[in-house]
């Protein structure tokens, strides 16, 4: 049975050129296999002050993608509001959830455009109100939730607090992000349907709160690129880490595992306020290289050619999407124990967990790899991307947008 083209409209924050997170490219990937399969796809985003001109929507293409931008009256742009003071942060953060411009101009373009569904993929950059819009209007509302925006100013939940509290920093702390998450709870227009990648996420805003009257589904993110056979594990022992060089990302844990297992090869990829302690650290230790930024087919090449993956985050990662990427490859990975991260991981069948924020632990979780079998990890890694593609994502959600999956 043919189906019937869907007009969808993504709403996110903010957009390429002026944000390349991993949000961003997945709205890029799913509008394109969405237009490559006969539906309509377009993006509803922000863009700096360009003058008066830019606080009006307009349109214009970007990677094929039909994108409609505005700057969103505020005191400073989603990409560039954190070089200012303290002070002035705060106030955009205040303006940004209460905006009734840019509430205004995603109801001018929903208006004029009509779409059967707005996809919203993350409100910080385009104000919690934007949501109202879409609520309002006569399209069916699906939103995704890709962090923790609408839980705390700070927008991470760190694992040195008890589990599934937020981390202890003045705009993490729990009276502020309880505050917070009020405040948004009172802005949010209800979604017909909210879609997690990981139970966690899911589980994590209806905790506190959120969507607990609203279906919601975990749908995993797609791999887009995925290998036709694993390849050979390498003769020397050796991992790959790729990911923005932060503490959160437990990358001081990494170093200091591969201090205790000198005869492995330990290769890193990013940038971020830690790149100068990596390169160092590089320059000094025998077993370790900083590859700084790499591209795609770079990215590839090297996960073709190490031994695992490894996730060692200090935060509550809402999926992982380095490790779906990973198993894209046919690579096991060795992950942390927290957030999405165990969603993905079966020990000893495609990797292996551990403790976070434990070197010891990590090393142990890489030797189990390493003297496990390497072959059949790679299997299972690149059975389990078979089952999870690009296009089977995209399926998910046009089922998600036509009402014919029950949700929970």
């Amino acid at each position: 049975m043919e189906s019937t083209a869907v007009k969808i409209c993504f709403v996110t924050g903010v957009f390429p050129p002026h944000a390349a997170g991993g949000a961003q490219q997945y709205v890029i990937e799913v509008a394109n296999r969405l237009e490559a399969e006969g539906h309509r796809a377009f993006v509803v985003t922000t863009e700096p002050y360009d003058g008066v001109a830019s606080l009006r929507p307009h349109k214009v293409t970007y990677e094929g993608i039909d994108v409609w931008r505005f700057f969103p009256f505020n005191v400073a742009h989603k990409s560039t509001y954190q070089q200012y003071s303290l002070a002035r942060q705060a106030v955009w953060r205040g303006v940004d959830m209460v905006n009734p411009h840019a509430m205004a101009m995603v109801k001018r373009v929903l208006d004029r455009t009509v779409p059967d569904v707005v996809h919203v993929n993350g409100l910080e950059g385009i104000s919690t109100l934007a949501s109202i819009a879409v609520a309002n209007s006569d399209a069916a509302y699906v939103h995704t939730l890709h962090d923790y925006d609408l839980l705390s100013p700070g927008s991470t939940i760190r694992v040195d607090t008890p589990v599934g509290t937020l981390d202890r920093t003045l705009a993490n702390h729990p009276t502020t992000s309880g505050l917070f998450t009020r405040l948004q709870r009172t802005l949010l227009g209800t979604p017909d349907v909210v879609i997690g990648p990981s139970q966690f996420i899911l589980d994590a805003h209806r905790q506190r709160g959120l969507f607990e009257d609203v279906p919601c589904r975990r749908i995993p993110h797609g791999v887009a690129r995925i290998a036709e056979a694993p390849s050979s594990p390498p003769d020397g022992p050796s991992v790959l880490f790729v990911g923005r060089l932060a503490p959160e990302k437990g990358v001081e844990t990494l170093l200091a595992a591969a201090g205790s297992l000198p005869e492995v090869e330990f290769h890193l990829c990013g940038t971020g306020p830690l790149a100068s302690l990596v390169e160092r650290r590089a320059d000094e230790t025998p077993n370790i290289t900083y590859h700084g930024f790499v591209s795609s087919d770079e990215l590839w090449s090297l996960r073709r050619s190490v031994s695992l993956g490894v996730v060692p985050s200090e935060w509550a990662e809402p999926f992982g999407l380095v490790i779906s990427e990973s198993y894209g490859a046919g690579l096991p990975v060795v992950g942390s124990a927290v957030g999405g991260i165990p969603e993905l991981i079966k020990p000893n069948e495609m990797g292996a967990l551990f403790d976070p924020a434990s070197p010891d632990a990590l090393v142990s979780a890489i030797q189990r790899v390493l003297n496990g079998d390497q072959i059949a990890m790679r299997m299972n890694a690149l059975d389990w991307a078979r089952e999870h593609t690009l296009g089977a994502h995209v399926q998910s959600l046009l089922d998600t947008y036509t009402g014919e999956v029950a949700t929970e």
